[in-house]
């Protein structure tokens, strides 16, 4: 995630907005990883996926605002702003 983060190609606004997608492939993924059926072994393995969830979202916002891409998003705004008065 930071590299395609220095890349310019995801944001973390991106992954913000996207969350409730992250928890629902989390589950799916952590269901199929999980070598039983109950749900408690699977909360096992939910916990420390959505944990590198939120990291990554933090990796990306370093490293998207070091790549100056911030500030790009933020000039593509403002305009977008002024366009739609």
């Amino acid at each position: 995630m930071t590299v395609l983060a220095r890349l310019g190609l995801v944001g973390p606004r991106t992954l913000i907005r996207n969350w409730r997608l992250a928890i629902v492939l989390t589950a799916v993924l952590a269901a199929l990883i999980t070598p039983t059926i109950d749900p408690f072994n699977m909360a096992l393995v939910m916990g420390p996926l959505l944990a590198l969830f939120v990291l990554s979202i933090f990796m990306t916002a370093i490293a998207y605002r070091q790549s100056g891409m911030g500030e790009a998003e933020k000039t593509r705004m403002t305009r977008r702003r002024r366009k739609s008065r």
